[in-house]
């Protein structure tokens, strides 16, 4: 379940990142080929997650500021079949949100993904995975400011292919991803809300060479190119949003056992619009990603990113966003974990002077409830505030926010 506020709605850059750090299920491209087994091997698992939600601001708008409660059930199932040398890999769900006092707020996201990973040698791994995921957009997204009477709901299809191949201390990662957007049209309050200009196919492809320098230290080189391309012409203002992108990065990895794990890039991204009223993108790309054990029972998690969005803003291109996240846990007994989590969201939007900032800060405790059960609660604040203009489409209400929340879920894995 969604239990940070902002981030959604990410381009397949991210995923295709993923992509080519794992080129797998749980890291197995990473490992070598299996031996013949005597026979095969299917693994299911089965998960329930129940949560009761309380949001004292659930539009996200202090200008209409609206509490309530919501019940949410996501019910989920995931298998694995493991074969000579191959992993077949599928996973499913569904989430579904009832307010109280708010049903038009209700929805439900569902996802079905199925992968295979076929070692070709003892050097070579292949992958295929393919997706498709239903969602709604949140309230706190950029991109909500219509105000539409219920969550715009859309659905997203992607097709992915990978390969891994090592020889001696270098690693080759490859991968391709296709996805396609599209929008339902929603209703406000002043008519119908046309979402049709927003449908989009997003077609990336990555490439990552890494170099092993000591055992517990390896630098890598990366690159990617990316083509958004609408389905409409023009979006409602008579403006063309394709555009072609790239990305390019040098960064290290550096791993001591189980208790030190940092990876980070930095390099350039470049976007280049069709419409000659949006101007070329050009900026310093970076992200990183720190685990670490510094006791016994202290966890510390640090990442930061940058990301280059779509956006519903008539006079912007897009927006950067550039995130950092911070998570501090502490084991208080065998089975109680306490964490600490802050996170920081900074949005440009590009080709105007509109720049948003998201704050957010909370608390989570975890009590593992015999081998199968953990129970979970959470209270968590964030703040957005706007500064500069841009037009937004038919924008209603305000920008800014300040939320609050209490979370308390029970999850059941089998």
């Amino acid at each position: 379940m969604n239990k940070r506020l902002f981030r959604a709605n990410r381009v397949p850059w991210i995923r295709l990142s993923l992509l080519l750090c794992a080129l797998s299920f749980r890291v197995y491209a990473s490992e070598a080929p299996s031996m013949p087994k005597e026979s095969d091997n299917l693994n299911l698992s089965f998960s329930l997650e129940l949560e009761e939600r309380y949001n004292d601001n659930i539009y996200a708008d202090d200008s209409f500021a609206v509490s309530d409660w919501a019940a949410i059930i996501a019910p989920a199932l995931s298998a694995e079949f493991d074969m000579d040398a191959a992993r077949l890999s599928l996973d499913l769900g569904v989430e579904s949100a009832f307010y109280r006092n708010n049903s038009l707020e209700d929805y439900t996201d569902g996802w079905l993904k199925f992968g295979a990973l076929v070692a070709a040698d003892s050097t070579t791994h292949l992958m295929l995975a393919t997706g498709y995921h239903l969602k709604h957009e949140e309230r706190t997204s950029p991109n909500d400011n219509r105000r539409t009477l219920s969550p715009i709901v859309y659905d997203i299809k992607d097709v992915s292919i990978g390969l891994l191949h090592q020889r001696g201390d270098y690693q080759l990662r490859a991968g391709v991803i296709q996805e396609t957007w599209r929008y339902e049209d929603g209703a406000s309050l002043e008519g119908p809300v046309y979402n049709g200009d927003r449908d989009r196919d997003i077609r990336s492809i990555a490439l990552r060479l890494e170099r092993r320098h000591k055992k517990d230290f390896s630098w890598f080189l990366q690159a990617s190119g990316e083509q958004r391309i609408y389905q409409q012409v023009t979006d409602d203002a008579g403006l063309q949003r394709d555009s072609d992108g790239f990305r390019s990065a040098v960064g290290i990895h550096l791993k001591q056992g189980d208790t030190f794990d940092f990876e980070a890039y930095l390099g350039w991204l470049g976007q280049e619009y069709k419409d000659p009223e949006f101007s070329r993108l050009s900026a310093v790309d970076f992200a990183l990603n720190l685990y670490w054990q510094p006791r016994e029972k202290w966890q510390l998690s640090l990442s930061s990113d940058r990301t280059l969005n779509e956006t519903t803003l008539i006079d912007a291109s897009g927006y950067l966003e550039t995130a950092l996240d911070l998570d501090i846990s502490y084991q208080l007994t065998s089975n109680t974990h306490l964490t600490l989590f802050s996170g920081l969201a900074l949005f440009d939007y590009l080709d105007t002077t509109r720049k948003d900032k998201t704050n957010l800060a909370g608390v989570a405790a975890s009590y593992q409830i015999g081998k199968y059960a953990t129970l979970r609660t959470q209270a968590d604040w964030s703040k957005n505030r706007t500064d500069g203009g841009g037009s937004p489409i038919g924008e209603v209400g305000s920008n800014d926010y300040t939320m609050k929340r209490i979370l308390l879920s029970l999850n059941i894995i089998l």
